[in-house]
């Protein structure tokens, strides 16, 4: 059985629109004082059309968080499939707003050397703080977390 869960990526958004606002707030101003060329103002309003369709149509839905028969895949922790097998224990943490699926591994070192250099820093901070788990993000997952816990829970253990 394969899960994927495919999270919109809120910054591209977010910047997205925001430049289509600064292309019809710049449109605007060039068409209302007339003291520029009108064909500026128009282009950037056909700019400001432009620039938010990728958004519109999904082009921008990126595929974060993967969980099927291999594992867990987070792309954002940067240390591909962690299997099934190297799950020792799994639990919820909700930080600001945001929930996380805490995974203690049976041999972290091994992933932590997968990890990119400042995340890898990072993590072996807190792993001397004696936080052992590897945290991924699912705020924004459209799955319970409660009901994704116990599906991790129940998969680790098969293992």
């Amino acid at each position: 059985m394969e899960l994927v869960l495919e999270v919109k990526s809120r910054n591209a958004s977010t910047i997205g629109w925001f430049a289509a606002i600064c292309c019809v707030a710049g449109a605007a101003f060039i068409l209302v004082s007339g003291k520029y060329n009108p064909m500026i103002g128009w282009g950037l309003l056909g700019a400001a059309l432009l620039i938010p369709l990728p958004f519109l149509v999904g082009a921008h839905v990126q595929r974060r968080l993967i969980i099927n028969d291999q594992g867990i895949e987070d792309s954002r922790l940067g240390v591909g499939v962690i299997p099934w097998s190297e799950i020792e224990s799994a639990a919820l943490e909700s930080k600001y707003n945001n929930i996380f699926l805490c995974l203690k591994l049976k041999d972290a070192e091994k992933f932590l050397a997968r990890m990119p250099h400042e995340k890898r820093l990072r993590y072996e901070k807190h792993f001397s703080l004696g936080f052992k788990t590897f945290n991924v993000s699912i705020s924004g997952v459209d799955v319970d977390p409660i009901d994704m816990l116990s599906f991790v829970r129940e998969r680790a253990k098969r293992a």
